[in-house]
């Protein structure tokens, strides 16, 4: 009977102690949180690129032309990120559309050494195919995309100034995946 008094109140004591305010006890560091907002689009055709497509309306774009492709960064304020993105007109190049494939995934690999994981998803519309590479380590570009037709070529990086912590920021490279997956379903070809 004795033991079981003991019990009991070993028991009370130990409950009694674990309650208290919330600051009262050290926690565990957290990542910040992240707020993003609702998914907003607009149709661009950018200056000397043969196609139109949907960009988030937060994205400020900037273009470069260069002779047989056109290039342009989107870069989005208040979260610290870039999509780049480079066209190629495939019979322009004088290379077949295997060759600017082989030559992005190079591109791709050269973040190999620092990769943990590298999912590759197929990507197929009405308006052309492609793939998707999410790459997940200590690196500045959480997804590659490579999506065109027999004639046009689209390869899209969408990166941060410098290698993050994936954990942490997973809502928003989940956010903006979904962004890119917007973009390609929007892509129209002139």
């Amino acid at each position: 009977m004795i033991k079981l008094w003991f019990q009991l109140l070993w028991i009370s004591l130990v409950l009694l102690c674990g309650c208290g305010t919330p600051d009262s006890f050290p926690h565990p560091r957290a990542y910040p949180r992240i707020d993003l907002p609702l998914h907003a689009y607009k149709k661009i055709t950018p200056k000397d690129c043969p196609f139109s497509l949907n960009l988030p309306v937060k994205g400020e774009l900037t273009n470069m032309a260069i002779e047989d492709s056109c290039k342009m960064d989107v870069y989005f304020p208040g979260f610290e990120y870039y999509w780049h993105f480079t066209y190629r007109n495939i019979p322009q190049s004088g290379k077949p559309r295997r060759y600017h494939e082989e030559e992005y995934l190079k591109l791709v690999m050269k973040h190999a050494q620092k990769l943990d994981y590298l999912n590759e998803q197929k990507i197929e519309t009405p308006n052309g195919w492609g793939t998707m590479y999410e790459l997940k380590g200590h690196i500045g570009s959480p997804v590659q995309l490579l999506f065109g037709d027999s004639t046009h070529l689209i390869m899209t990086s969408f990166y941060f100034q410098e290698a993050v912590n994936q954990d942490s920021l997973k809502p928003l490279i989940v956010y903006v995946t979904e962004e890119l997956e917007e973009m390609v379903r929007s892509v129209e070809w002139k």
